[in-house]
């Protein structure tokens, strides 16, 4: 039967040395296995030529003592063993331990993000209505008022809404019914919103227990800006009705009215409010210039609607810093508070730690994580490059301060801003579109008064009919005016930003451009009076 003991030919000095050896390596039982038996070779090489018991003692000890220390022998094989791995085995206990420790790094981090815990300590829906209501008394405020026009009225009916008419004459006698029995089921609407217009002024009241702008709780009021819509379309079939039938004093106050409700919204509250706003005082003056094209008003009348467009025209359209309540509050939410305003972001606040992807997760890893007093200051230096875009009198220069202050902010802060060049776009319409009415208005009263039309539009200015020259944002100049045979011309370059000789365009935004003719009055298409393309 075969020795099932491998030292039995060896002195136990030398299987004790060897035993501690294997002991000491503490490394996998086949790779000890090995080393043993090179060990066991080793000895049984050099004692095979002893004659004696003794001398093989001897012997032993003599390569026991050159061997030296037993565990230094364990940790030289081990690390020999090691060098003699094959470079794929190398490369994959290599690329293992980096996992290892980048998991481990990695939950260091994630633990440190998760430990924190926001503060809530501002209400701000709370701040939002303060600043929406500027110190007014409530008794000033329509807004109540108005939504109850706008839930008692009833939206146009299908066959209206896929017309392509815009005033009633278009109609057949069946249709002008219709009209007429859809206006008198309008008529609680009508008669409480012409109440609404007795107050000065509207700002919206949020609901102060819908508090968590990151949930969305304080959008629950949105779908009554869809009512004001459709009490737009009531008021605006109203004044095309009154003037059809030559009610032109109703059609006047109604149009004015209509132009004041887009108007009181503008620069109040959130910018979702003020869009609607702008599309409803759109509706307005699109309004406006279809009755002056399909009716005959008094040069008092002229002036009235006139004057109610000038004292409006340098009002603010947007303003953007209610809407920084929002973000506000979702950095309140995904910051730490030290007690003196700073912080860290926790979880949900990672996407203020840089502009970009790469600069996010280096930010992260070396735990260099902005301030909550710093993301304040950016937030507050975008809005304010924001604001300054409406603010300026050139469309043309739209983006320059904007960009470079959208460039440095945070990459979660660009996200949530809104998009200035769309906003901005409706902006400069309306605000164009304001000045084009009054020069329409204004040359229409040269004309009463003196049987032509003006030369040009400083001989309007020259001679008191308006009080400056009419802006065209999109030129970065006057609006263009020509005398024609027995009219005239008048439009906006658009947003090509060239001449097309008065080729009307829904603000030069076909194919091939064109611009936004304001007279004579044209209807190209389906009428869009929301200012939207």
């Amino acid at each position: 039967m075969a020795n099932k003991n491998p030292f039995n030919n060896l002195p136990d000095c030398a299987a004790e040395y060897i035993k501690l050896v294997i002991k000491k390596m503490r490394w996998q039982k086949k790779v000890c296995g090995d080393v043993q038996a090179e060990l066991i070779a080793h000895f049984e090489d050099a004692l095979k030529d002893c004659k004696t018991d003794e001398e093989k003692e001897k012997t032993a000890k003599e390569i026991i003592s050159e061997f030296g220390d037993a565990k230094m022998l364990a940790v030289l094989t081990r690390r020999a063993k090691k060098r003699c791995w094959p470079l794929w085995q190398k490369v994959l206990i290599r690329s293992f331990q980096a996992l290892v420790i980048v998991f481990i790094y990695l939950s260091i981090c994630g633990v440190y993000l998760s430990s924190g815990k926001p503060t809530i300590s501002v209400n701000y829906v709370e701040w939002l209505n303060n600043y929406v209501r500027q110190g007014r008394n409530e008794s000033l405020n329509s807004a109540s008022m108005l939504k109850k026009a706008a839930e008692l009225s009833i939206d146009e009916p299908n066959w209206l809404k896929e017309s392509k008419a815009s005033w009633p004459s278009d109609f057949n006698e069946t249709q002008l019914q219709k009209l007429e029995n859809w206006l008198t089921q309008n008529k609680p609407a009508l008669e409480q919103f012409r109440e609404t217009l007795d107050k000065p002024y509207y700002w919206n009241i949020y609901d102060a227990n819908k508090s968590n702008f990151m949930k969305g709780e304080i959008f629950n009021f949105l779908p009554s800006l869809s009512t004001y819509r459709k009490l737009a379309r009531v008021i605006n079939w109203q004044v095309r009705y009154s003037a059809y039938k030559n009610n032109t004093e109703d059609a006047i106050n109604d149009t004015i009215g209509l132009c004041k409700f887009g108007h009181r919204i503008l620069g109040n509250g959130l910018l979702i409010e003020q869009l609607v706003g702008i599309a409803i005082e759109a509706i307005g003056y699109s309004t406006v210039f279809d009755v002056l094209d399909k009716t005959t008003l008094s040069t008092e009348q002229l002036k009235q609607i006139q004057n109610f467009v000038q004292r409006g025209r340098d009002d603010t359209v947007i303003d953007v810093h209610a809407e920084k309540a929002c973000i506000y509050d979702f950095v309140q939410r995904t910051f730490t508070d030290n007690g003196t305003g700073g912080g860290r972001p926790v979880k949900q606040g990672t996407g203020f730690a840089g502009k970009n992807v790469k600069e996010i997760i280096f930010n992260m890893l070396t735990f260099n994580m902005p301030d909550k007093k710093e993301i304040i200051e950016q937030i507050d230096h975008l809005y304010e490059a924001y604001q300054q875009e409406f603010d300026d009198a050139n469309q043309q220069t739209l983006g320059k301060e904007y960009n470079q202050a959208k460039k440095d902010a945070p990459l979660l802060l660009q996200i949530l801003t809104p998009a200035v060049e769309k906003v901005a776009t409706l902006s400069w319409r309306i605000r164009t579109h304001r000045d084009g009415l009054i020069a329409t208005l204004a040359i229409l009263r040269y004309h009463k008064q003196t049987g032509k039309y003006p030369d040009s539009l400083e001989e309007l200015l020259n001679k008191g009919f308006i009080d400056r020259i009419p802006f065209d944002a999109y030129r970065n100049g006057p609006l263009t005016y020509r005398k024609t045979d027995n009219n005239f011309i008048l439009y906006s370059y658009g947003e090509d930003f060239d001449d097309d000789n008065g080729t009307p365009s829904r603000w030069g935004t076909g194919k091939e451009g064109g611009d936004q003719v304001f007279w004579p009055v044209t209807h190209p298409a389906k009428k869009d009076v929301s200012g939207g393309k």
